[in-house]
């Protein structure tokens, strides 16, 4: 689930349009890679903060915080080729809360 975590955030770090629809169905349990709790608590400030984002504001916020350079690497990656951001958002959001509601 790590993977659907990052391309949940990467959608959302990728188009600030879509916080909403992250801020409704998701809370910051909802992330168990301590990685993406950070970046989640990070975006829901700038957002609560009625500030936009880019990767570069984003970034220059975060800094410092328990999350490796390397790592936002791979966020780009794992939204390519994503032409409708805001039903694959939703839909990864649905498949983790499937798979966690099986597993309990």
């Amino acid at each position: 689930m790590k993977n659907t975590e990052r391309v949940i955030l990467a959608l959302v770090l990728n188009d600030d349009n879509l916080a909403p629809l992250l801020f409704q169905n998701c809370d910051e349990k909802f992330f168990e890679e301590g990685e993406h709790r950070v970046i989640y608590r990070e975006l829901k400030n700038l957002y609560e903060g009625k500030c936009g984002w880019n990767f570069t504001s984003f970034y220059d916020n975060i800094q410092g915080r328990r999350v490796s350079v390397s790592y936002y690497s791979t966020f780009a990656e794992s939204i390519l080729g994503v032409h409708d951001a805001r039903s694959f958002l939703l839909q990864n959001i649905l498949r983790i809360k499937q798979a966690r509601a099986k597993l309990e």
